[in-house]
Parts: structure tokens; sequence; C-alpha cells
């Protein structure tokens, strides 16, 4: 098994091209990942790519950007996870698992990031769950660039990094952006 850890702007245009066909792989019923690699927040030169290679091929992959939030506590820095996915024929082989513990391990490493944060559906809770994350119930709002602000949907995870989980700020997350 191999993780690899790369940024945006060393991606070369084969491995943009192998995630992308990963994501569309593992997601074929969202249009968007057959043409790009981000779904809502646009990808940005500092966003970290985690890739799980085994024997050469690309089998699970996810991003995690830095992102500044506003809280009642004050400003933290996000990790921020997204696009997560496996290749549909190595499922439950432990290829998104690898990804999300190496980012993770890069979270708490880093020095810079406070939490991870993630957000999911309920078919995935658990699995996230297993792998030290848990779920907030505070509001995060998203701020799109048309403006005004909209809460964010489906499920909301955290994990800890360089704050602990008794660390979280009570109540209601301004992602200064859009979700990821």
């Amino acid at each position: 098994m191999d993780v690899t850890c790369t940024s945006e702007r060393d991606l070369t245009p084969c491995q943009a091209g192998e995630i992308l066909l990963l994501q569309h792989l593992a997601y074929p019923d969202t249009p968007h990942f057959a043409l790009r690699r981000w779904c809502h927040s646009p990808l940005d030169g500092d966003d970290l790519w985690f890739t799980f290679h085994r024997q050469g091929q690309l089998l699970g992959s996810l991003r995690l950007l830095h992102r500044r939030a506003k809280t009642a506590g004050g400003e933290m820095v996000l990790g921020g996870i997204g696009n997560v996915c496996s290749h549909p024929d190595a499922r439950g082989q432990g290829a998104a698992r690898a990804c999300m513990q190496a980012a993770a391990e890069y979270m708490r490493n880093s020095g810079k990031i406070d939490f991870g944060m993630l957000f999911c559906g309920r078919r995935v809770v658990e699995f996230y769950g297993k792998l030290g994350w848990r779920q907030i119930s505070d509001q995060v709002q998203r701020s799109p660039e048309a403006g005004g602000s909209e809460p964010v949907g489906g499920f909301v995870m955290i994990c800890p990094a360089r704050l602990g989980l008794g660390d979280w700020p009570a109540g209601p997350v301004d992602l200064n952006g859009d979700d990821w």
C-alpha cells in the first residue's frame, strides 16, 4: 500500500486526469465529476491530494483544503476533507481508509490546522466515526460567492488536529466561502 500527498500545484496533468477518472468511476451519478475534480469550492494551489496506489493503480483519493473559518470563539483553521473515494472494484479494501488516516496524520503534525472537517451522508457516518471523526450539531454556514449565507446540509463531522475535541467552540461556524 502506498499513500502519497501531492499539492494541487504539483499535480501533473496525468495525475490530475487519474484523480478525475477515479472520481467519475466512484461517483457515476454525479455529473460534474466527468468534467472537474471539485464540487463547490474551486481548486486551490494549496489543496493537497492524498492518493492510494496498489501495484501502480490509483485506487483511492481525497482532497484536503485549508480554510479559515469564523466561530464565536474566534477564527480557526480547518482542514477540509472532500472528494473521498475509492475505485468501485476495490471498495472495502482499505484505500479510502488509508487516505483518511494519512490526511489525519498530516493535520495533526502540520501544526497549522486546528480541526479537520468534512460533510457527508448518513451511509458513511459510521465509517468516519471509526476513524476518530465526531458529529457536531453546531450550525455550519457556507457563504457562496453570490453572497448571503446558508446552512450546510447533511452531517458535519470534525476530528482533532492541533486542538483536541474538547476545544471545539460552541455555536455557529462560518466557512468564509463555499463548502467543499
